[in-house]
């Protein structure tokens, strides 16, 4: 598998947010290709953003049910997160906004 498809988006809720910001570990999340494994996603961060992970923890989300105007539910696409913790100190910019600031500084 291509490292450039393994790592596809950032993924941001307010429990990442919230994830995010709570101990003095970063911890940044990612949705990932569905085949990818640990090593995968390690080994491409490293060739994306030149930092060597922590720890790398996934886990695999179904597709969840939603209302739709028919008598049938629809379904969300199922997803592959990723958890990735970054050593103590060591700050990434994973948004717009957030390499903005650093080059504005």
């Amino acid at each position: 598998m291509e490292l450039t498809r393994v790592i596809l988006h950032p993924y941001t809720t307010e429990k990442t947010y919230s994830i995010r910001n709570k101990s003095e570990h970063e911890t940044l999340t990612f949705i990932v290709d569905k085949n990818a494994n640990k090593y995968q996603i390690r080994e491409a961060f490293i060739a994306i953003f030149g930092l060597k992970p922590l720890k790398i923890r996934t886990t695999n989300r179904g597709p969840a049910k939603i209302r739709t105007s028919t008598a049938r539910p629809g379904y969300t696409k199922a997803k592959k997160i990723a958890y990735i913790v970054m050593p103590i100190g060591v700050k990434v910019a994973v948004s717009k906004e957030e390499v903005e600031a650093a080059n504005a500084k």
